[in-house]
């Protein structure tokens, strides 16, 4: 490969898929818990500031993630749509 020529780390699809796929899940996990922490006024006061940053950042990385993820399955989803579309008329 041209890019493990030059040093750099290629990964399969299914390992795209796999960091991608986990991403999700992390910085889904951290913004549910943090928003729980946030609606339900858990822990203390001084952490407010904390808690409300968490829960902006790992919902941005979680966005990020989705739309990557997006990207990499595009192809598909637009078969299945097709597909699952026409299939109902």
């Amino acid at each position: 490969d041209e890019e493990k020529s030059r040093g750099g780390i290629a990964l399969t699809k299914v390992q795209k898929n796999y960091w991608v796929d986990m991403v999700l899940l992390i910085a889904g996990l951290i913004c549910v818990i943090s928003g729980y922490l946030l609606d339900f006024h858990i822990g203390a006061r001084a952490y407010t500031k904390l808690y409300k940053d968490i829960h902006s950042y790992s919902a941005y990385v979680m966005t990020a993630a989705l739309l990557l993820h997006f990207y990499y399955h595009w192809s598909w989803l637009k078969e299945v749509s097709k597909r699952e579309l026409l299939s109902k008329q």
